[in-house]
């Protein structure tokens, strides 16, 4: 039987409050406990924490919605706060034991977190300079509920630029890994990854060190060679013209090195070029591209690049949530999504002008999308309506 999550709590004690669970409560409440652990409130998420109900994901365990929360006090214990990874706040007073508005304290709130994530930071930094790796509530105590995750994930968040040092050293040490068993073997670098992407949305540009690394029982040999080492956005950028349909998993590899994300039926690569964008490789059976296809701006832009009103596509990490995979393609994507194989058809075309339009288009020349639908159209090419609708969701 599945075992139900637990819920998040605060706990008054002789000496003022602490951090708390209440054991397989599902993870869908935060509760204030007297000193025997007795209820005293409980407040419902999906009433209490702005936009829960669309980032929160129902698993057979509870919510999954916590990764990456941060969880503190205020000076003098004055209010209990819970702020999920997507930015929204719960505070809660504790003297009247029920919830304040948030937007009165937004300077103290803000203050406080950047305090909390900068120690938490280079303790962690600390921690690793001599190779070794924090356990992943290592920054948790009695009164902050704080993640190796959550460190590394707030600054992006926060705009905490004074992080930017500490993110780069942290990007290359933090290597624990969880192994997937799926369509392919392999070990995940989430919190290197958060890293990457805090850096990111602070205007600067990762190493990009593996996100992942194929495990030894990987089925499909030359995923098994480890990548030597970081492959920068602009490499990665440059590499793409390489790719094509029916290239193979393995030259992809070779030149993009790992993904940032494996799904299914699909590699997905954030890159560092100007402007950057996520790059989605769509995979056939027989482990070769049958599409490839942009997305400016990039996933790691935030949630609200795809504006579903009843859930995410998006996480933490920027990874997929995998029942809405259908919103890459339905047209809810708030940018410019373009198919790169189509453009790599006409540039082989031998047709002007559509040969130079689709070359300006994949140079990153996107003003050129508009023309290039005109183009085809005076061709009758049955792709005019495909290529304009690439332009108008710019």
């Amino acid at each position: 039987m599945t075992v139900q999550m637990h819920d998040y709590a605060a706990q008054r004690s002789s000496d003022g409050w602490r951090m708390a669970l209440v054991p397989h409560g599902g993870n869908g409440r935060v509760h204030l406990l007297d000193e025997q652990g007795s209820p005293l409130r409980s407040f419902d998420l999906a009433e209490f924490l702005p936009d829960f109900s669309r980032f929160a994901h129902w698993t057979t365990a509870g919510m999954a919605w916590s990764a990456n929360m941060l969880g503190y006090f205020t000076r003098e214990q004055r209010h209990f706060v819970v702020r999920a990874w997507w930015g929204a706040r719960l505070v809660i007073g504790l003297d009247g034991l029920r919830p304040v508005d948030p937007q009165t304290l937004s300077d103290e709130l803000h203050g406080a977190e950047c305090d909390i994530i900068l120690r938490g930071l280079r303790q962690l930094v600390a921690d690793t300079e001599n190779g070794e790796e924090p356990p992943y509530h290592s920054p948790s105590s009695e009164v902050i509920c704080c993640s190796v995750g959550t460190l590394v994930h707030f600054p992006g968040l926060l705009a905490l630029t004074e992080a930017i040092p500490l993110l780069h050293v942290l990007e290359e040490r933090l290597s624990s890994s969880g192994q997937c068993y799926s369509s392919f073997n392999y070990y995940m670098h989430g919190r290197r990854q958060l890293a990457q992407i805090s850096l990111r949305r602070l205007d600067e540009k990762p190493r990009c060190y593996p996100a992942l690394t194929f495990s030894e029982i990987e089925q499909r040999a030359p995923l098994r060679q480890p990548q030597p080492g970081p492959i920068d956005g602009q490499t990665r950028h440059t590499s793409l013209a390489r790719i094509r349909k029916s290239t193979s998993l393995a030259d992809v590899y070779l030149l993009l090195g790992a993904p940032d994300e494996i799904g299914r039926a699909f590699w997905r690569y954030d890159v560092d070029a100007a402007p950057p964008y996520t790059l989605v490789l769509w995979l056939a059976k027989d482990d070769t591209v049958t599409r490839i296809v942009k997305y400016l701006p990039p996933f790691w832009a935030g949630p609200d690049i795809f504006p579903s009103r009843t859930h995410s596509l998006l996480g933490s990490d920027g990874r997929t949530v995998a029942a809405f995979l259908k919103e890459l393609d339905d047209g809810s994507f708030a940018g410019t999504r373009i198919e790169v194989d189509v453009l790599q058809e006409l540039e082989f075309s031998g047709r002007e002008p559509l040969v130079s339009l689709a070359r300006a288009v994949l140079a990153s020349e996107y003003d050129a999308l508009g023309p290039l639908a005109d183009a085809l159209e005076e061709a009758n090419d049955s792709r005019a309506t495909q290529v304009r609708a690439w332009s108008q969701c710019r």
